[in-house]
């Protein structure tokens, strides 16, 4: 089991950046409200690794993708376009490339929230032979990190169910952690007809510097998530980790 049917019933794996500095001594309101996105670039690397078991058999793979997507307001809608991608799998003790040149330029469309929740209303479609390896067409539902809570530098305050913690500030750019625990079911029906359901329990680390002006500039997360999924009498507990790495270009 991959990382695309681990996204399908609901394991979303996610992002943040490395952080240190001076703390700021007061409050500072902080949301997606008159971010300056247009026409922003930005590089991503995300790698997954993972173990699945069934029975006393035990499958471990893993994935690395790299992107670059652009950026452009058009009224009050993002369009995001992937100017670049490259997609490698090991699994079986197999090395493989992915093919990905029929991603390349693909664009998403979606309405952001001042809290960083993304509403994506068009997705591009993703060949099966990359989905089955990474569902890209999804990559959109959660790339941007959530906006940070306002907090005094150093005190942690919680989000629902995220902790944040402002950790400092330099020439403009805040830096935040944040952590969260969360456990969801999830449910699925594959074009096949069989439907798969599943329990997710993950755990998230994330950082992210944020710059009073244009918004995220760098984030990681950091996702460890156990799967357990049902599907044709069948179950099979999957032990997955994910590191998401974002950078702003411009």
């Amino acid at each position: 089991m991959g990382e695309t049917t681990l996204r399908r019933v609901g394991c979303a794996a996610v992002c943040c950046a490395v952080v240190s500095a001076r703390a700021l001594p007061a409050q500072m309101e902080v949301s997606y409200g008159g971010v300056r996105l247009d026409h922003a670039v930005f590089v991503e690397l995300v790698q997954t690794e993972g173990t699945s078991q069934s029975g006393s058999s035990e499958r471990k793979w893993s994935s690395s993708r790299s992107a670059q997507f652009g950026i452009t307001r058009v009224g009050d809608t993002l369009v995001v376009t992937a100017d670049s991608l490259e997609l490698s799998q090991l699994a079986d003790a197999t090395q493989r490339t992915i093919n990905v040149d029929p991603v390349i330029g693909a664009r998403w469309r979606l309405f952001l929230t001042p809290d960083g929740a993304a509403r994506v209303v068009v997705q591009p479609f993703v060949p099966a032979e990359i989905a089955d390896v990474s569902d890209i067409a999804i990559a959109m539902n959660d790339f941007l990190p959530p906006a940070p809570t306002s907090t005094p530098a150093r005190q942690a305050q919680a989000d629902g169910a995220r902790s944040w913690r402002q950790v400092g500030d330099s020439a403009g750019v805040s830096r935040y952690r944040w952590s969260q625990q969360a456990r969801r079911d999830s449910n699925y029906v594959t074009p096949d007809n069989v439907s798969i359901s599943a329990t997710i329990d993950s755990h998230e680390n994330g950082a992210v510097a944020w710059d009073r002006r244009r918004g995220p500039v760098a984030w990681i997360r950091n996702i460890e998530s156990t799967v357990d999924t049902h599907y044709a009498g069948r179950t099979v507990r999957a032990l997955v980790t994910q590191r998401i790495a974002v950078r702003r270009l411009r």
